[in-house]
């Protein structure tokens, strides 16, 4: 009887079944594509309750696992649809697809290979070629993709990344946008154009493809260009909203936060890219600058410490670090630090003057080693000024603790009183920081009546010691006075110290006279530190792209 029942079932509600089955997946492929990706994975569910080895339902949860960023998921997904149905072209393109994100290429080009009587496929391989660095394959791929059929967006694409000239880069992105105007290749146009800082062009072209939340990422690089912050951050939001996965979109508002002052949000958003990512030295970098300024001085220092990891010569990371040291009160390594810094960067403005109140500091805890440190920076500095004023303090202070002086270890020094007094006291030690200020109290006419000629006459000072800051305040009025080789020589100055701001001045400059290499060369040292983390100047400084092609003796019209 119960056989009889069931093959009964079987012919009534099998149809009806499979009927049912194939009315949800269109409804959840119809979700996915409008990006309702919850509701799209409800219907699979449904549908896989009803038929657990349903192929397309497998399918179509690993491309929505595969949206979410969760690969892995992803991968089990497809490779149980694969196990299934193993010779479906879609479900092996899509398995590949996974494969490529997870870092898997020579597996996912393999299954591409099995597939490549098909020019879109062709193009994929290419791009794993692309990935993998071997560049003349991947363009063989992308010439006979375009042979065999010549609309083919993504093929445009990757070739337009294996060309340098700025205009042919442009064509091969406007193909790609004309033959299939879609997200993506608005987005790479859009990203060119932001590139070369043509913010308006960016704008127009994705303005209207703002779907996904790198969409919204890069509009909002774009609206910052374009000096319209508040709709940077909304546009942030949209991001993250979309895709709360998007470590970049938090960095970069991070970012913005830390630029409008805003601390604790920003420190809010660096936290949030960690979490998703926590090898973004960037977000390390932020959080640490952030949580310096909130006076977290220890959190700050375990952030600076995973920068100096990824970059151990980085000297303004190294600075800093012992900046954080002194304010925990850790002055022995400090003070080892400082010194290695002083090694390196004999003249750096300001570090022997750190090194002095770091060794008074020590010297109020510690005496005996902060005599230690004075002696052995007299021995290695034998004609530091600033050690051996350091060494009378530390007798000072001593005699004063003898004397009871205990209030004012400094007492004897009456001028202290008075900052002006102060900053000539150090100023005639040969401090270059209080040679400067003094400078810029002259110039500003603060304290004194105002005197340019005096005022220069303190920067020459600090200058001479490689002060930056006093190289900068000398190119600037030395520009004002119409000496444009005084000028220059102490932007240079300033830029030989590794300061971006002077290397840029310089570069332009240097430009403009028509001495391309030497230009070159100085805008590639300021980006060089301004984005350590991009292999491609081209994508983030119009300036990089134009000198190339004057290297190159092409002429043409810079646009604005």
């Amino acid at each position: 009887m119960w056989p009889s029942i069931k093959k009964w079932l079987l012919v009534v509600w099998g149809p009806l079944m499979t009927n049912r089955i194939d009315e949800l997946l269109d409804q959840a492929f119809e979700a996915f594509n409008s990006e309702d990706l919850r509701h799209a994975e409800t219907l699979c569910r449904e549908a896989m309750n009803i038929s657990p080895t349903h192929g397309d339902a497998l399918y179509l949860l690993g491309l929505i696992a595969y949206r979410q960023h969760a690969f892995s998921v992803a991968a089990d997904l497809l490779h149980e649809a694969l196990e299934l149905y193993p010779d479906v072209a879609n479900y092996q393109l899509a398995f590949a697809e996974v494969l490529r994100a997870q870092g898997h290429l020579d597996e996912a080009l393999s299954f591409y290979l099995k597939l490549m009587n098909d020019p879109k496929v062709r193009t994929e391989a290419g791009l794993i070629y692309l990935a993998q660095g071997k560049n003349k394959e991947a363009k063989e791929c992308f010439h006979i993709a375009l042979q065999e059929n010549e609309n083919i967006a993504t093929a445009y694409l990757g070739l337009s990344t294996l060309v340098h000239k700025k205009k042919e880069k442009e064509n091969l992105l406007l193909k790609a946008y004309a033959v299939e105007a879609n997200e993506n290749t608005a987005y790479q146009l859009a990203r060119f154009y932001m590139g070369q800082k043509a913010w308006k062009k960016a704008e127009t072209i994705l303005k209207n493809y703002l779907i996904f939340s790198r969409d919204w990422t890069l509009y909002a690089g774009i609206l910052e260009g374009l000096k319209r912050p508040e709709e940077a951050m909304q546009a942030l939001q949209k991001a993250i909203e979309l895709d709360a996965y998007n470590s970049g979109a938090w960095v970069q508002q991070g970012l913005l936060l830390e630029h409008q002052k805003n601390w604790e949000k920003a420190a809010i958003s660096y936290q949030k890219a960690l979490a998703l990512d926590n090898t973004l030295v960037v977000a390390h970098e932020g959080l640490s600058n952030v949580l310096m300024a909130q006076g977290q001085f220890p959190v700050a220092l375990e952030h600076t410490r995973y920068v100096i990891d990824q970059n151990p010569n980085h000297f303004p990371s190294l600075y800093k670090l012992a900046i954080l040291l002194e304010q925990t009160e850790d002055y022995e390594e400090a003070l080892g630090l400082y010194f290695k810094l002083l090694v390196l960067k004999p003249h750096r403005v300001g570090l022997e003057k750190r090194i002095q109140e770091t060794i008074l500091s020590l010297n109020q805890k510690k005496a005996h080693l902060a005599k230690k440190f004075v002696k052995g920076w007299m021995t290695s500095f034998p004609k530091s000024d600033w050690a051996k004023a350091t060494w009378d303090m530390i007798k000072v202070v001593l005699v004063a603790i003898c004397l009871g002086w205990t209030n004012m270890p400094f007492a004897s020094f009456n001028e202290a009183q008075d900052e002006l007094a102060w900053e000539m006291r150090y100023a005639s030690l040969g401090d270059s920081e209080s040679q400067f200020k003094l400078g810029v109290i002259w110039e500003e006419g603060k304290k004194v009546p105002q005197s340019i000629s005096k005022a220069m006459e303190f920067y020459h000072q600090a200058a001479a010691q490689g002060h930056i800051g006093a190289n900068m305040a000398l190119g600037r009025l030395y520009s004002k006075q119409h000496n444009d080789e005084a000028s220059f020589q102490h932007y240079l100055q300033a830029a030989e110290e590794g300061y971006v701001p002077a290397q840029l001045i310089v570069s332009r400059l240097l430009d403009a006279k028509g001495e391309y290499e030497q230009a070159f060369k100085w805008l590639e040292k300021a980006l060089k530190q301004m984005f350590p983390n991009v292999s491609d100047f081209s994508q983030v400084s119009s300036e990089y792209s134009t000198l190339k092609l004057k290297l190159q003796g092409i002429n043409f019209n810079d646009e604005n």
